[in-house]
């Protein structure tokens, strides 16, 4: 369970990636940051594949750039069974190295689109 986010080619390849556990909340940044309704809560993304835009991918990691991410996941806003199951376990996120990996792949999926009208990204 997660959320799970690749950069493919015209040929469906895999170039990139970015994946959230279920409890990560800073999914959201990446999600809204692309103009998509935020998926925190759910047991893990199924949106299938989505074209973006060069801007599109420009703003986005303009907008994850500002973005304060979080350091602990968000109970409250969980579904009760991933609740149950994160509150079993002390979980601990790296906010800046979550933020640093983002932008990675948000530069990626730019550089990609310098040459491509669209960039396909699968968000499984």
């Amino acid at each position: 369970m997660g959320f799970y986010i690749e950069l493919q080619d015209e040929n469906g390849r895999g170039l990139a990636s970015k994946s959230f556990q279920v409890w990560n909340p800073n999914v959201e940044h990446i999600f809204v940051g692309l103009g998509l309704e935020n998926p925190y809560g759910d047991y893990s993304g199924d949106k299938g594949k989505l074209s973006f835009a060069y801007d599109q991918l420009i703003q986005a990691y303009q907008y994850v750039e500002q973005a304060d991410f979080y350091n602990e996941p968000i109970i409250e806003m969980l579904d009760p069974f991933v609740a149950m199951f994160t509150m079993a376990g002390k979980r601990e996120i790296d906010a800046e190295m979550e933020k640093n990996r983002t932008l990675i792949f948000l530069k990626a999926c730019i550089d990609f689109a310098e040459n491509s009208e669209k960039v396909t990204l699968y968000m499984g």
